[in-house]
């Protein structure tokens, strides 16, 4: 076989919910991958079609192993622009991959770590080492409910816990916000400034197996048109913080807990906490201190809700073992003021749509049928240097935020006053912005390819 997959088959369509694919909705695309034995091993040629209509198939470009999109002159401007997205090429090497495995299967490849592992050699040119899933997804269906060829791609994908579709938006939501500055000549000039962009939250994908990411956020690249441009503020400044707490492990408490993995271990362990008491009470029977005795005072001071009980009876007390152990992470919070004074019937343009940028943003969306409510607009912090898009190397780095408070001064100056334009727009505002990190900071975050950082670069 010289190819993988069929024009007309194995059908998948463009992301609704990217700002080019959700123009692509009324077409499908098919892939065929080149096998191992043709000229061009790995090659990814896709076609597009109109459902029901088999007489509509163009080929719409290729991805060869190894290199981007490259579009043929039949694909439309917006198949393009789609298809040249890194996060889209990505995922059309995934359908590759699915498809190839059902083309092997057919072939008779029935392991499924072969099967894995010859495809992804064949898409991305390397190796993988496969781990057999619970459930082979193109195994044979016998009568106990084991999947069946037939039925492979229908089957539930037990590593994962993903809704497949999404909650209708409500027709009042905001695509396009311009983008604005404050003061405006920052616009036209090199000063370094810091940049706001938005971009949609619509859910994660979950994980159900211990292999990858646990949780990964759906479409992550998926922005909103428009973005703000401020100066600098004179305060920056992060914080970051690991939760750290105290924890006690006496010695009857470790005791109890060396039983129970013991009596564990040899399947003795009930509803009954008997056999650990049985335990605890031989180890201290054999204790060659003698430590019995001062257990008992102990446990009998626990019994009776007596505090310290051993203490005032023998002036000593169970070593707690105190040690301060890692409980988890913390989200980062990201506080910002701005005054915002316009000079001219431009800038208080600005200034108020600047305003309203934020204040739009981080409004609750309702649904197309307002039994459910959607979550607010994210948020992407960035430093950058002159007028370019390189992020700031001497300032830390924000990840994705949520705006959860934003704080409006009409009158900073403490009295009312206005210009004497058609819109009395204030002389001055003063912007507050409280914003948190939706994920904590990872050591992986330092070595993330989407988002490179050099070595002379403070990070996050």
């Amino acid at each position: 076989m010289s190819t993988y997959g069929t024009k007309e088959g194995n059908y998948f369509k463009a992301d609704k919910n990217n700002k080019f694919g959700k123009n692509l909705q009324s077409v499908q695309y098919s892939l065929v991958i080149d096998s191992e034995s043709s000229t061009t091993p790995g090659k990814i040629t896709i076609y597009s079609s109109v459902p029901d209509n088999p007489n509509s198939i163009i080929e719409v470009g290729t991805i060869p192993r190894g290199e981007t999109f490259l579009g043929s002159s039949a694909a439309s401007s917006t198949e393009l622009q789609y298809f040249n997205q890194p996060n889209i090429i990505k995922g059309v090497k995934e359908q590759a991959k699915i498809t190839t495995e059902k083309s092997l299967y057919d072939l008779g490849v029935t392991d499924y770590q072969q099967r894995s592992s010859q495809a992804n050699n064949l898409i991305n040119g390397q190796a993988q080492t496969a781990t057999a899933p619970v459930v082979d997804p193109l195994a044979p269906k016998d009568d106990q409910g084991t999947a069946t060829s037939d039925q492979a791609r229908e089957a539930l994908d037990v590593a994962s816990l993903n809704v497949s579709g999404e909650i209708p938006d409500s027709t009042k939501i905001r695509d396009n916000y311009g983008n604005w500055f404050y003061p405006f000549e920052i616009s036209s000039n090199k000063q370094d400034r810091i940049q706001f962009t938005m971009k949609r939250n619509i859910g994660s994908e979950f994980n159900l197996s211990l292999k990858g990411d646990l949780v990964s956020r759906k479409n992550p690249t998926q922005t909103i048109e428009g973005s703000v441009t401020l100066a600098v503020q004179p305060s920056i400044t992060d914080s970051n913080s690991v939760d750290w707490g105290g924890s006690n492990l006496n010695p009857l408490q470790a005791l109890a807990a060396g039983a129970s993995m013991k009596l564990q271990g040899d399947q003795q362990i009930g509803s009954s906490a008997l056999p650990i008491a049985q335990e605890i009470a031989k180890a201290l029977k054999g204790n060659e201190y003698g430590f019995g005795e001062f257990f008992k005072i102990y446990l009998a001071g626990e019994a009776a809700s007596v505090q310290n009980l051993l203490s005032r009876a023998t002036g000593a007390v169970v070593n707690p073992n105190l040690e301060l152990l890692f409980n988890g992470p913390q989200l980062r919070p990201f506080n910002f003021t701005f005054r915002l004074s316009p000079r001219d019937s431009t800038e208080a343009s600005h200034v108020k749509q600047i305003i309203r940028f934020f204040k739009q943003g981080m409004a609750i969306k309702t649904s197309a049928s307002d039994v459910f409510l959607k979550s607010p607009n994210l948020f992407d912090i960035r430093y950058l240097v002159d007028d370019t898009i390189n992020e700031h190397p001497s300032i830390g780095r924000i990840k994705t935020c949520a705006l959860i408070g934003c704080d409006v001064d009409y009158t900073p100056d403490g009295s009312y006053m206005t210009f004497s334009d058609t819109d009395r727009t204030m002389t001055s505002y003063q912007l507050s912005l409280r914003f948190s990190e939706v994920d904590p900071v990872y050591e992986s975050d330092y070595y993330d390819s989407t988002r490179p950082l050099k070595d002379y670069e403070i990070g996050y």
